[in-house]
């Protein structure tokens, strides 16, 4: 039987990304519950548990879920002195929707790894040349080994990174056989 990995981004519009032997690469968006618009909607944990019982009949399978990272927004204040500040909303809500996803895995016993976005990014986009926007280089690399994944949501109209991350974060679960 082969492994499954799933690879997790666990931002609030992230994604769920199924890489499984022999199958094509299967990509789910973070399930939301309440209001489709972000500002008041939040993590549906009873889709996520029946989605992870799902994947757990599989068989062998092991999510690598990207840890948050807290990250400083730097600015100038108005004697032009350059500040940070260390939070922000979507900070906040990428750690709530981790430790729920970690929550719901150890209470199902399905295996995980965390993992910071720096050691997957670090091997996914080893060779790839310099890119402004780390964004860029997930998509390119993304579609480089998955040439036949449409890293669209329904309706989208434009790449969606998290899904590309999502992806990423799977293929280097299953390079690294975790």
């Amino acid at each position: 039987m082969s492994k499954t990995y799933i690879g997790i981004d666990s931002g609030k519009s992230g994604a769920i990304a199924i890489l499984q032997e022999g199958y094509p690469l299967r990509i789910e968006p973070m399930p939301l519950t309440g209001h489709k618009s972000k500002k008041t909607s939040v993590l549906d944990g009873y889709a996520l548990k029946g989605l992870f019982r799902g994947l757990k009949v599989i068989g062998d399978i092991h999510v690598i879920a990207e840890k948050p990272m807290l990250m400083a927004r730097r600015f100038k204040d108005k004697n032009g002195e350059e500040k940070s500040v260390g939070s922000n909303n979507m900070a906040s809500v990428s750690f709530k929707n981790a430790g729920f996803i970690l929550g719901l895995l150890v209470g199902l016993d399905i295996p995980y790894t965390e993992i910071r976005p720096t050691d997957w990014q670090r091997l996914m986009y080893a060779g790839e040349p310099k890119r402004d926007n780390k964004k860029d280089t997930s998509i390119a690399v993304a579609q480089r080994i998955f040439p036949d994944t449409t890293f669209m949501f329904p309706r989208g109209r434009v790449i969606n990174n998290n899904m590309t991350d999502a992806a990423l974060i799977a293929e280097y679960g299953r390079r690294r056989n975790l």
